[in-house]
């Protein structure tokens, strides 16, 4: 069978959210199949991206 991957960095996102007023999402729900993704940001792009350690870049 086909799985999707799952990303080093996914977590159940509900455990880790000590703020209940702040949301919480998991990188699985932001990422999908992806390695990385644009933002837009007050009319300016940036790039999150997950490195081959598993870890979150998020640049301009």
């Amino acid at each position: 069978m086909n799985k999707t991957p799952e990303h080093p960095l996914a977590s159940d996102a509900a455990t880790k959210n000590t703020d209940p007023d702040t949301p919480c999402i998991s990188s699985n729900q932001l990422f999908g199949a992806c390695r990385q993704l644009q933002i837009l940001h007050q009319g300016e792009t940036y790039t999150l991206r997950i490195t081959h350690r598993g870890k979150l870049i998020l640049t301009k």
